[in-house]
């Protein structure tokens, strides 16, 4: 925000100096000055805006985190089984609609050789789907280790609903928002507020 705030200052000192003299006759000093002085004030208000946001957040994550439990062995057990049971559901439906390979390349093995980083470099993000992310996922699940946050609801949206709109593929990137509403409510991130978990 640093950087917005003396990049604003900067314009201001840069052009209105300049505008002031030729547009409205002004001498130079005095545009200078103004050019200054109004630099400083946006530069200042602007990173007044910004501490008394990063303030509200903190105000509000401590508010709405006076509630909080953690959860019992019991919830959480049930927690993890309703996740189990999403991602059973995400390869049901795969193989409903056909995006299910029944002999599919050795994803792993690209992932282990660095040859494969994230869904982009996979040959379809069906098959990172099916070889990577639905292995890890449950593993993760069946041993409790879940990452810090979930977001294959937004790269299945990416995929199916922003640059091309896959009718047939709805109801699977429902499921994997599902996936990622239960995954980063057991960790307790929240995807509006990054910094909550």
């Amino acid at each position: 925000m640093w950087r917005i705030a003396l990049g604003a200052a900067l314009f201001c000192l840069v052009v209105l100096p300049p505008l002031l003299h030729f547009a409205a006759q002004a001498d130079w000093p005095s545009s200078l000055r103004i050019g200054a002085w109004s630099g400083f004030g946006v530069g200042a208000v602007l990173m007044l805006f910004w501490g008394a946001d990063r303030a509200m957040n903190w105000v509000f994550r401590k508010l709405s985190g006076l509630g909080k439990k953690p959860l019992t062995q019991a919830q959480r057990s049930e927690a993890l089984a309703r996740m189990a049971a999403t991602l059973d559901a995400i390869e049901a439906e795969m193989r409903q609609i056909g995006y299910w390979q029944n002999d599919p390349p050795d994803l792993q093995a690209l992932v282990a050789r660095g040859e494969i980083r994230s869904d982009l470099d996979a040959p379809s993000f069906e098959l990172w789907l099916q070889c990577i992310f639905l292995p890890n996922a449950r593993a993760m699940v069946r041993e409790d280790r879940l990452p810090p946050s979930s977001s294959v609801g937004v790269m299945a949206m990416r995929q199916y609903d922003y640059h091309s709109y896959v009718e047939e593929a709805l109801a699977l990137m429902r499921l994997l928002q599902r996936f990622d509403d239960q995954a980063n409510a057991y960790v307790g991130h929240d995807p509006l507020n990054p910094t909550s978990a």
